[in-house]
């Protein structure tokens, strides 16, 4: 295999692999889950002769298009319902499980009344109640006891994480039907072959699945369902896996109603119903009319849902999901897929990818076969072919791209005859070129844009030079080396003697930390001085730097020709110390936390030095970071300060109230709580026990007194300093992000109430 350098693969790894684990996450994942993986587990198991048998108790009786020719009519009415649950009533069965809300009706109260007598003296009769989104329902369920079994459950609703599906509205049976049933369960489905086996209707009380009433005991925990005094597995989402029987199965055990909804029907029991059977009725069985829900089998009545979590009821057999270990495979896949691309050759990868690709499906679906065990293999697979094609790609462009970035690196720094031989041959660069550990500085005009179009370009251009040559002697007094300017900036390094020996392990020559913090405050030092020296002579063009510092391991090497040297710096460490030089203040130097290290000079003691946070791109927290302040107090610096705020129009009055009763609102961010010191129209100020740069972003939990919700702002640092008085605290200006005009009006009228 070809070298490539580590951190790209580490990166390339990480990037797949988050791809990967998002796409299982959100919509392509539960695509994949619903529309591939699910129906392809089914369909072989059925093939295979595994699926589940459908225990002998069960009965299903359907109303179907023999009853509806029988009975002459496309729904049955309260007294067929009567008739039919004291017929079945006979047999002296288990339960007796209705599909139907019987949520409205126009029938007489007589009827309904007649009804509610013959589920009574039945004694086991379960409906169902259908949780509406709607605002309000026909008829609401109130969810007493114990039609709901809350009084059966083992633990707190609110102490269920796992319990965060909501249904809405329950609606239920008519309330002169309520007390009738023995019991009333939720008939909802998730799609997909999953249901909720509790919904949660509020924060303390919840509603079982209907197929539930089967079970001699029902509970939840923290951790999940409890049926029969055994653990039900959930998924990440709080939702089982409905277990579903062969298709053909549930069909053949179908039966009609035809013979027992007519009035004139035996009085007998009816036949095949035997005692301590679980008899369900399908009210919507006829053509043209049966209720069809998506399932991993097909599109099937949505009794047969409740009919598969019933069989799992009187089994003891559920399926387990096994998501966590897809997550845990899915890294080593792609790091797998990675290797695969560029170890093997071209031509085998694709057999090889095709066959492990299987491998993975077949692994998966026999660990459902055999084990009930839902594990992803879609995502994993799409994972490790995915990280496969990329590898052989990158592999196949390597040469390019590495010619591109030598030629995008070089571009305007050397002859196109010199580039060409680089690109052709970089063995063609000095042997001195190699990785060494270097001290970074960037530097910024502030402002330089708004100079640019106040000002002729020729004053510009004549002032930027002055800038970068004042700038230039004190980097090369102090053993810098000036790489390029930028516009507005210029990028130096220190600690790389040209045209000396350097160490043969490419170790960091001593004291280049503390040159490159010597060379920082003499420029900031020059600069104050001489933005002090120009506001006394009535000069515009004046402006504050910044200075970032950063120590770090970067490619450095010769790129000149014909006998002139020209020496460039190349890697991540360059993009850090810009970082630093953006998160600074003005007048002021940030360091990394490598350079204070490498330091023997400077420490974090040193007089003006501070801790600071720093936002960095791609790092999900704050950086800790130094920042070095030389001129803290001095007069010079508060003139120099005055005079940028004036000449960039920053001296605007903005009205700020005070907050007199500090306990009015308070304030919890993730590092730690603040403290509400004022506010205005376009931002607070805060007291926090962290020091963070600009740019850095928080999130704000505002508890405010009287108010009966926290509140939740996104804000962002605009500037800070250390708290006056206060040992440990300091003081920051954040602008709230995200807020519409009419909040943020809202929000400082509530504040102006701690006044």
């Amino acid at each position: 295999m070809r070298r490539w350098p580590r951190p790209k693969l580490v990166l390339l790894w990480l990037g797949v692999t988050l791809a990967a684990l998002l796409g299982q996450a959100f919509s392509p994942g539960a695509y994949l889950r619903d529309a591939v993986e699910q129906p392809l587990r089914f369909e072989l198991r059925a093939r295979l002769g595994k699926a589940p048998a459908l225990d002998s108790r069960l009965k299903i009786l359907a109303f179907d298009d023999a009853s509806v020719h029988a009975l002459r009519r496309t729904e049955m009415l309260a007294p067929d319902w009567s008739r039919l649950v004291r017929r079945l009533a006979r047999a002296k069965p288990a339960a007796i499980l209705i599909d139907k809300v019987f949520g409205l009706s126009f029938e007489a109260d007589a009827a309904l009344a007649e009804l509610a007598q013959a589920n009574l003296a039945a004694g086991n009769v379960i409906a169902g109640s259908f949780a509406s989104r709607a605002a309000t329902a026909p008829t609401p369920l109130a969810l007493e006891k114990p039609y709901n079994q809350i009084a059966k459950l083992a633990a707190d609703p609110r102490d269920a994480a796992w319990l965060s599906i909501s249904g809405g509205v329950p609606q239920g049976p008519l309330p002169v039907l309520r007390r009738s049933f023995d019991f009333i369960g939720h008939i909802n489905d998730q799609g997909g072959g999953f249901v909720a086996p509790f919904l949660r209707v509020d924060h303390e009380r919840v509603m079982p699945h209907i197929a539930f009433g089967a079970a001699k005991s029902i509970g939840l925990d923290a951790d999940g369902p409890l049926i029969d005094g055994r653990r039900v597995p959930v998924d990440e989402r709080g939702l089982l896996a409905a277990d579903f029987p062969a298709l053909a199965t549930l069909q053949s055990r179908t039966q009609s109603l035809a013979k027992l909804v007519l009035p004139d029907a035996p009085e007998a029991g009816p036949i095949g119903i035997d005692k301590g059977d679980y008899v369900v009725i399908v009210p919507l069985y006829y053509s043209g009319n049966t209720d069809f829900r998506a399932t991993p089998i097909g599109a099937v009545p949505g009794v047969f849902y409740h009919v598969a979590v019933m069989n799992s009821v009187l089994a003891g057999r559920w399926l387990v999901p096994a998501r966590e270990l897809a997550l845990a495979l899915l890294p080593l896949l792609a790091a797998l897929g990675l290797w695969l691309g560029f170890a093997l050759r071209p031509l085998f990868v694709p057999l090889v990818a095709v066959a492990a690709a299987g491998g993975i499906a077949l692994a998966s679906h026999a660990a459902f076969i055999f084990a009930g065990a839902l594990v992803p293999w879609a995502s994993p697979t799409a994972a490790f072919l995915g990280a496969a094609a990329f590898g052989v790609a990158r592999r196949g462009r390597e040469g390019e791209l590495k010619a591109t970035a030598l030629r995008s690196a070089l571009k305007g720094l050397i002859s196109d005859e010199r580039l060409q031989q680089f690109v052709e041959d970089p063995k063609a660069l000095d042997e001195n070129a190699a990785e060494r550990v270097v001290t970074l500085m960037f530097i910024d005009v502030v402002g330089f844009s708004l100079l640019a179009e106040e000002h002729p370009p020729a004053d510009v251009f004549a002032y930027i030079k002055a800038v970068f040559a004042r700038t230039s002697q004190r980097i090369h007094e102090h053993g810098g080396t000036v790489d390029r300017t930028l516009g507005d900036g210029l990028l130096a390094y220190f600690g790389h003697g040209w045209g000396r020996e350097l160490p043969a392990d490419g170790a960091p020559r001593r004291g280049h930390a503390d040159a490159a913090v010597d060379c920082a405050v003499a420029i900031q030092r020059d600069n104050v001085l001489e933005m002090a020296r120009a506001a006394g002579e009535g000069a515009r063009l004046a402006t504050p730097l910044r200075i970032g510092i950063n120590t770090a391991s970067v490619f450095v090497g010769n790129v000149g020709s014909d006998g002139r040297l020209d020496f460039t710096v190349i890697g991540t460490g360059v993009n850090l110390a810009k970082r630093l030089e953006t998160a600074c203040d003005l007048h002021a130097v940030m360091l990394s936390e490598t350079t204070l290290d490498a330091c023997a000079k400077f420490a974090i003691d040193t007089p003006g030095m501070a801790r600071r946070l720093i936002q960095v791109k791609h790092h999900e927290k704050p950086l800790q970071a130094v920042e070095f302040d030389p001129l803290a107090g001095t007069a010079e610096k508060a003139a120099a300060t005055r005079v940028h705020a004036e000449r960039m129009g920053l001296t605007r009055l903005e009205q700020r109230w005070l907050v007199v009763d500090p306990a009015f609102v308070a304030i919890g961010t993730e590092y730690g709580p603040c403290v509400l010191v004022d506010f205005s129209e376009r931002g607070i100020g805060v007291e926090l026990p962290a020091y963070l740069a600009k740019g850095v972003g928080l999130k704000l939990t505002l508890t405010i007194a009287g108010e009966p919700q926290p509140l939740t702002v996104d804000a962002e640092v605009r500037w800070g300093r250390p708290a006056r008085g206060g040992a440990g605290r300091f003081a920051h200006g954040l602008a709230l992000k995200g807020l519409r005009a009419d909040q943020h009006e809202e929000l400082v009228r509530t504040l102006r109430r701690s006044r």
